[in-house]
């Protein structure tokens, strides 16, 4: 993975419009074998006030995989 992206994500709800800007935490967590990084979240497109979140991502052969309850899961598969 590329510790160093940076990405910001639109909601659009009843109560409006929300942005937040995520990124992978630089600290690898081993699970099962594989090495994950903790996906952070910043409450706003422009804070840099970050905050963990209950997701580790990694990456292999071109396919983003998370972390869960002692599996993971595809989310994206680039192939």
């Amino acid at each position: 993975m590329n510790i160093d992206k940076v990405w910001t994500e639109v909601y659009y709800g009843p109560g409006g419009t929300y942005s937040y800007k995520y990124r992978t935490d630089s600290i690898p967590f081993e699970f099962d074998g594989n090495i994950y990084y903790q996906l952070q979240r910043a409450s706003s497109e422009f804070s840099n006030d970050w905050s963990n979140t209950q997701s580790w991502l990694r990456e292999d052969h071109g396919r983003i995989y998370e972390y869960g309850i002692g599996n993971n899961q595809i989310l994206y598969d680039f192939n």
